[in-house]
């Protein structure tokens, strides 16, 4: 096979192995370079290039081999450069430790220059290579370099690169790496949260498209295993932070006074290997935690400085005795090295702190229908410590950005059709969670059912129903609303098979002191875990202020806010018109159907659609208005839009929900007249204005305070309390 047609085949199966694999960004830059060496006619690389099997089983190392080989010789046969800029005081060191394999030092230099925006330098120690490195190096402006005259091996290279860096940071990351997007900024951004943080590793990729490994775990015999090996690069259990025993120096990033702290890698693990399991332990045991986080994705060749993978594998081998010796009292509080204690050993946390949360779907603020409160319980659960997973029923697979966006980055989420069912999901996990927070009927149904046919497979872990809402007290006044009769019998029979649910549960959490007392009823252990909303502290004054505000999310027609809009629409503003002279300003926000949208915006309403901070939208409202005429929970967005201090017209069901007063903390309506009054009065009476809106903040601090929340979810659950339970200052992304 001839050069040029060899070229050819490989460019055609680079091409689609990236555009079939996660890499597909290496790859349309990889097809570019090809593209472009194809029409200049560039085929004269050296010809080891050229010797790289065209049969047999595709390799994509050598894959990614030759298409490095390639763009260096191209680089090296130009005039260019590689021009870093030299900032008085970087950031960020980046040290890189290189022997021979120049091209792909090229790539990773060429990821820095595109992907880093933070001031860095970079530092190389060269151990003395003997290809091409000297000529890239001597193409390098603006790189600090040292050049060895031997090999004095990985770690002596380390700390020598170290002691000639300036950074706050010191990022140790390898030559057979490239950088992705915002990691190093990613990186920094962990550190700066969290004092305790000590190291921070990334979610590292392989030529294959596979997980080399979503940080690592340290065995009581001190043997070492990446997690998640091999898995899909987007494998749930590798999306989430998490505290972990190590992470590969193949990217693992610092802060400068703590590598001196600690004299940096222990030159008795020189040449390599364990060096950095090593430092993670002696961080570990001085309280300075090395964290995991999967937005940083770096692709990594592994073991490029190698003759092979065996000899890597023997040096670390080599290395594990010393390691051991140093570690004894360590290593005696790791989980033996067993596949069925993977799982356990992946977070330092024990059962009790782990909790198993089953939901519809990821619990997003925006979406109303409770799940603004399964998203404050998320939150809380966190906060007071706990490792949380959130099991997702329905199919729906979200961007994993979008499903962090409102969420602590440290929760596990298993969503989407490649996830296990929920009965197969328990059966890998069985032992694993202290306490099961399951919410709505239909789910503890299903898990019921489950649970009637192995009734062992939550053996051990608490089982507390979250009750929303009621949902037949909701359902029996839509039907009356609807014409439709429903006697006594029927009524006690919906409320009865609907209570009968919480059967299997250890535990029911209740929204309301009336919900809790049906519950009870059922002799069940029963507490009241409403909602939390702190109040706004700058709060915009009455003469800032015009128009009506409705804010829900509407995603089925038949729902409380569906027919909510349409009474608003077709009954209540033509009433206020009526009684006023003009059509009121009308705002409606919240995720809803386009056919919704459409509907209000015809009848002269102002419809913004989700937004992601409401605050200016009630910033600017005059009155909130709520005219739910059948529902079953506590109101959220009546809480939320009193706590920003915009005064309320609600419906008798709603206040009889908060226990809250008419003409006190807001105004009760019923009837579109009603309605047209209360939003009359409140347009043009500011005494009764500011006196409901101070109420309606007094009431919010008294009733919905976050304390609450975080004491009910201690008094139910096992394990720790809040004073010494947090256990990583991750936030939603």
């Amino acid at each position: 096979m001839g050069k040029s047609s060899g070229l050819k085949s490989y460019w055609n199966r680079l091409r689609f192995l990236y555009k079939c694999s996660p890499l597909q960004k290496a790859g349309k830059r990889i097809e570019h370079f090809f593209r472009k060496m194809r029409n200049k006619k560039l085929h004269n690389a050296p010809e080891v290039v050229w010797t790289v099997p065209l049969s047999g089983k595709f390799n994509p190392q050598k894959a990614i081999d030759y298409a490095a080989q390639l763009q260096l010789n191209a680089f090296l046969t130009s005039s260019s450069k590689l021009v870093f800029d030299a900032p008085d005081k970087p950031v960020v060191s980046i040290i890189l430790v290189l022997y021979n394999r120049a091209e792909l030092t090229f790539q990773c230099l060429q990821s820095i220059l595109a992907n880093v925006q933070t001031p860095f330098e970079v530092v190389i120690y060269d151990n003395g290579s003997t290809d091409l490195t000297n000529s890239l190096l001597d193409r390098l402006d603006n790189v600090v370099t040292i050049r060895g005259e031997k090999n004095v091996g990985y770690v002596q290279a380390v700390n020598r690169a170290v002691e000639a860096s300036q950074g706050t940071y010191t990022l140790l990351l390898n030559n057979d790496t490239q950088l992705t997007s915002r990691a190093i900024e990613t990186g920094i951004e962990d550190l700066e949260s969290d004092p305790g943080i000590g190291g921070v590793g990334a979610r590292l990729i392989l030529p294959n498209g596979t997980l080399q490994e979503a940080g690592s775990m340290i065995w009581s015999d001190g043997s070492t295993l990446g997690y998640s090996r091999g898995k899909h690069v987007e494998f749930y259990e590798a999306m989430f932070m998490r505290t972990v025993d190590y992470c590969s120096a193949a990217f693992w990033l610092m802060r400068r006074k703590d590598f001196d702290r600690f004299h940096g890698f222990d030159e008795g693990f020189s040449p390599a290997y364990y060096e950095e399991v090593d430092l993670a332990s002696r961080m570990n045991q001085a309280g300075l935690r090395q964290v995991y986080d999967p937005r940083i994705v770096v692709l990594h060749y592994e073991f490029a400085s190698s003759k092979s993978s065996d000899a890597a594998i023997k040096l670390q081998v080599a290395h594990r005795s010393r390691f051991v010796s140093r570690n004894r009292a360590y290593l005696s509080q790791q989980l033996g090295n067993s596949p069925e204690n993977i799982l356990q050993a992946r977070t330092p946390n024990d059962k009790n702190r782990r909790v198993l949360f089953i939901e519809d779907q990821i619990p997003h603020s925006e979406l109303g229908s409770g799940f603004p409160r399964s998203n404050l319980m998320v939150h809380s659960l966190v906060e007071l410590g706990y490792e949380v997973t959130l099991f997702v029923m329905t199919n729906n697979q979200e961007d994993w950005n979008s499903a962090y966006r409102d969420l602590p980055r440290n929760v596990e989420i298993v969503q989407g059709g490649s996830c296990p069912s929920l009965v197969d999901f328990l059966n890998e996990r069985q032992q694993h969670y202290g306490s099961l927070i399951i919410s709505r009927p239909h789910n503890m149904e299903k898990l019921n059912a489950i649970l009637a046919e192995k009734p062992d497979i939550l053996s051990g872990t608490k089982i507390i129903y979250d009750a929303e809402a009621i949902f037949t007290i909701r359902e029996i006044e839509r039907l009356r609303l609807s014409g439709v009769d429903v006697s006594k019998e029927q009524k006690r029979k919906m409320l009865r098979e609907e209570l009968h649910i919480v059967g299997k549960a250890d535990v029911v959490l209740a929204v309301s002191a009336g919900e809790a007392k049906l519950f009870r009823d059922q002799g069940k252990e029963v507490h009241v875990l409403s909602h939390a909303h702190s109040t706004v502290k700058i709060i915009p004054d009455v003469a800032d202020r015009k128009g009506l505000l409705f804010v829900g999310a509407v995603h089925d027609m038949r729902s409380p806010n569906a027919k909510s809009l349409v009474w608003l629409c077709e009954e209540i503003l033509p009433a206020i018109e009526n009684q006023s002279g003009q059509f009121p300003q009308m705002t409606i926000a919240g995720m809803m159907l386009d056919q919704t949208q459409e509907y209000c915006r015809s009848h002269r309403c102002e419809v913004l659609g989700r937004v992601e901070d409401l605050s200016e939208v009630y910033h600017s409202a005059r009155a909130f208005v709520a005219p739910t005429q059948f529902a079953a929970g506590i109101p959220l967005k009546i809480i939320e839009a009193a706590a920003h201090g915009v005064p309320v017209i609600a419906t008798s069901v709603l206040t009889k929900q908060l226990g809250w007063s008419h003409e006190r903390e807001l105004l009760v309506a019923d009837t579109p007249a009603e309605f047209a009054n209360c939003c009359l009065r409140l347009q043009q009476e500011d005494d009764l204005w500011y006196a409901i809106q101070q109420e309606a903040l007094k009431a919010v601090e008294r009733d919905y305070s976050s304390n609450a929340i975080l004491k009910t979810l201690q008094l139910v659950l096992p394990g720790i309390s809040a004073e010494n339970g947090k256990s990583c200052k991750i936030s939603a992304a």
